[in-house]
């Protein structure tokens, strides 16, 4: 879909309720992707082209008279497979240029990276979060191919430098979500790509749903956001928001549910003496109305606010079964 004279905007893979207000996100799908047509066509990440929106998508370009294959360059704003892995088929076919912020360099240059950036969480919690041992996990990333291969960073850029392919994009470091994340700003457009920073539809607040994310830095990264000019947001997954007003409404209540992770995890944790929960039980708890094929990324979101409350002195945890029980102090 043509969104400005420049841009074309490619809606990632999820999945609809009956309620067509809501998307629930799946799992492991294709994120959004842009596609920039100036001297040379860049994408602005690649999306993941195997989820049920593969067929969809192919159609949309055809519509728009786009041809990847044509693609030129692919900037990234992180590293994660969702946002890479077409790219890596496609440069298969054609020689292209990728780039990507330089703290993404350790994890594109190492074969097991990701899997520890992703999932290195103590072992009583990875049990609770990854439902399968670990070998089997990295089986599974083996079968998908979610690694590296083919897929060669030519250009580590950093925060605030301007790249330009017929319109110039900002870069902006919005590292919450992970070392190396990145948004993208058109200041002629007054477009904001924000990557993975939020996802209405998984959850109300930032995306720190994996082993490197930051509540803390959740706050300076919205309130970053904030200041640009933006009259069309786009997030790495989910809906476009148009409007200036319409923008900033979803950024204060990103922020807001940013918030109120914390004020719904004191209020369902008991006291060390009433016994306490584990990380999936106080997860059920919170994200109760969402389905459960999501709930490696709200155990994950939970637990970076469980280790932050910890290291504020408001909560702490012991080990039963293998599995650490939370309580209040």
């Amino acid at each position: 879909m043509r969104i400005t004279e420049s841009i074309y905007f490619y809606e990632g893979d999820y999945n609809y309720t009956l309620d067509t207000r809501v998307a629930y996100y799946k799992g492991m799908g294709s994120s959004n992707f842009l596609i920039i047509k100036g001297n040379e066509q860049v994408m602005i990440d690649s999306g993941m082209f195997f989820g049920l929106r593969k067929r969809a998508i192919n159609k949309e370009l055809y519509r728009d008279g786009i041809d990847l294959e044509k693609t030129t360059a692919v900037i990234f704003s992180h590293a994660h497979p969702d946002h890479v892995i077409s790219a890596k088929q496609l440069c298969k076919k054609v020689k292209m240029q990728f780039f990507a912020h330089q703290d993404n360099e350790v994890m594109v240059r190492s074969e097991t990276y990701f899997f520890e950036a992703y999932f290195n969480y103590p072992q009583y919690i990875r049990k609770e979060i990854l439902f399968y041992p670990r070998w089997v996990v990295e089986r599974i990333f083996k079968m998908f191919n979610f690694n590296f291969e083919y897929l060669k960073v030519n250009y580590f850029f950093n925060d605030r430098e301007l790249l330009n392919y017929g319109s110039d994009i900002e870069v902006v470091s919005l590292s919450s979500h992970c070392p190396g994340h990145v948004g993208f700003y058109f200041p002629k457009e007054k477009v904001f790509y924000s990557g993975d920073l939020f996802f209405i539809e998984c959850s109300e607040g930032v995306m720190i749903n994996n082993a490197l994310s930051s509540y803390e830095q959740s706050f300076r990264d919205i309130s970053r956001v904030k200041q640009y000019d933006i009259e069309m947001l786009i997030p790495g997954h989910g809906k476009i928001v148009y409007g200036r007003e319409n923008v900033q409404r979803v950024l204060e209540e990103v922020y807001q549910g940013t918030k109120d992770y914390l004020t719904k995890i004191l209020g369902h944790l008991s006291t060390h003496d009433n016994g306490g929960l584990t990380l999936a039980e106080l997860t059920g708890l919170i994200y109760e109305k969402f389905p459960k094929r999501v709930a490696f990324h709200h155990m994950s979101i939970v637990y970076n606010c469980l280790m932050y409350l910890r290291g504020k002195g408001n909560i702490d945890f012991y080990i039963k079964d293998k599995k650490a029980i939370w309580y209040r102090l």
